[in-house]
């Protein structure tokens, strides 16, 4: 009987880098999240939101600055035209002071009354008669007119009431100091001077009424 010839095994295959070993099973893989990354964001998030706080809060200060600085402006308006109308008033009443302590008055002792004098009328021109409760007024420039205007006047009366009876008919008066009302002329009053001298006379009759139309107190 022949001998038969002897095989040696055949060798394992050897596993390559390419092949994984069937023993050793290889699962997918992933890299882990980085917390400093995500603190980074965290950080920056927080910042952002602060600086939007705080230029809200800067905008905001800002508008009650403005507010409170037109206000004042406002405010310091006010108290100018305050200020200014105070000065006006207080000019208005000097000058009226000076006026009032540079008017000058003609008296009627008799009737405890006074006139302040018109311009162009002296007191010193003045004349006058009293007769009752009637007074004439004569000028003497108007007197020197002629025989005529010396002899008239520019008649004046007074009364308890406030309407009086006269021969042209009814006058009322408004006029009061005390306990009397006082009459100026009815009417208008007859000339007196020669037609050269109408001019004058017309002068001193408008002088004497302007003089009896606000008697006051003495």
């Amino acid at each position: 009987m022949e001998d038969q010839p002897t095989r040696s095994p055949s060798p394992e295959p050897t596993p390559t880098a390419n092949q994984p070993s069937p023993e050793t099973p290889q699962f997918p893989t992933s890299k882990p999240k980085s917390k400093g990354k995500i603190i980074g964001k965290v950080f920056i998030a927080i910042v952002v939101i602060a600086l939007a706080g705080g230029v809200a809060y800067l905008f905001m200060q800002n508008q009650d600055q403005s507010k409170k600085i037109d206000d004042l402006k406002a405010d310091l308006t006010s108290a100018q035209n305050k200020l200014k109308a105070a000065e006006e008033n207080a000019t208005k009443d000097d000058e009226s002071d000076a006026a009032d302590n540079s008017t000058q008055y003609f008296a009627i002792e008799e009737w405890g009354i006074k006139f302040a004098l018109p311009d162009g009328l002296k007191a010193s021109d003045i004349t006058y008669t009293i007769n009752d409760n009637t007074i004439t007024f004569n000028t003497k420039t108007r007197a020197a007119l002629n025989q005529n205007c010396s002899e008239s006047s520019i008649g004046w009366s007074r009364g308890t009431n406030s309407t009086r009876e006269f021969a042209g008919g009814t006058q009322t008066s408004d006029v009061k100091v005390g306990d009397y009302y006082y009459f100026g002329p009815s009417g208008p009053q007859s000339t007196c001077a020669d037609e050269a001298d109408l001019t004058v006379e017309n002068a001193q009759n408008q002088l004497l009424i302007k003089l009896i139309a606000k008697p006051v107190a003495e």
